[in-house]
């Protein structure tokens, strides 16, 4: 999980928590009408703590999200970026579980790859005709890239990306003249011009 994403993780982890328990002397208790993912979080965790020996806490809560949310237990730090999404979608449907949206996102995590791919195509810098006629050379033609699947956009943002920084021509190397270093003494060469 990236810097970035950590205090985002925390603020829809707690929505999460004060959605469906109250804490009493620290130990999370389920409040009347959760809902059934909530239910299903709170066994989980008491299953763990009871494992352990020990009434169970919002860790406990926290680690059986992910386990629902993705397949594994895991800490947050060792969450894919599939599994962030997984796990984001899991806290905001836990926080509103009437929210469509966050009902959406929890069972199709690739909804946020696939925004994080958009965003980053249109961030490349390039014209979006550009953008549009490669486009049309990965997918036959078609230019509406942003409904493109998940593998031709992310095909696309590899190349896109690749773009920005390509070698230099040497029509354009004489345009910037460069110094050269003889490797073996350190004594400063000719300076090419691209002639």
């Amino acid at each position: 999980m990236s810097p970035k994403q950590t205090p985002i993780y925390f603020r829809l982890w707690q929505a999460a928590w004060k959605a469906h328990w109250t804490l009493s002397n620290g130990v999370p208790i389920l409040v009347a009408g959760a809902s059934e993912d909530a239910r299903r979080v709170d066994a989980l965790a008491s299953a763990t703590a009871r494992g352990l020996h020990r009434a169970s806490n919002l860790d406990d809560l926290r680690y059986a999200s992910h386990l629902i949310a993705t397949g594994r237990r895991k800490s947050s730090k060792d969450l894919s970026q599939r599994e962030i999404d997984q796990v984001f979608g899991f806290f905001r449907m836990l926080a509103g579980p009437e929210d469509l949206s966050a009902i959406v996102d929890a069972q199709n995590p690739e909804n946020r790859g696939r925004a994080r791919l958009i965003h980053g195509i249109k961030q490349c810098g390039f014209p979006p005709e550009r953008i549009r006629q490669w486009a049309g050379h990965f997918n036959g033609g078609r230019t509406d890239w942003e409904d493109f699947p998940i593998d031709a956009l992310t095909r696309l943002s590899r190349y896109v990306w690749g773009r920005r920084n390509p070698p230099r021509r040497q029509s354009e190397s004489a345009s910037h003249p460069m110094t050269f270093t003889n490797p073996s003494t350190g004594a400063l060469g000719a300076t090419y011009t691209g002639d």
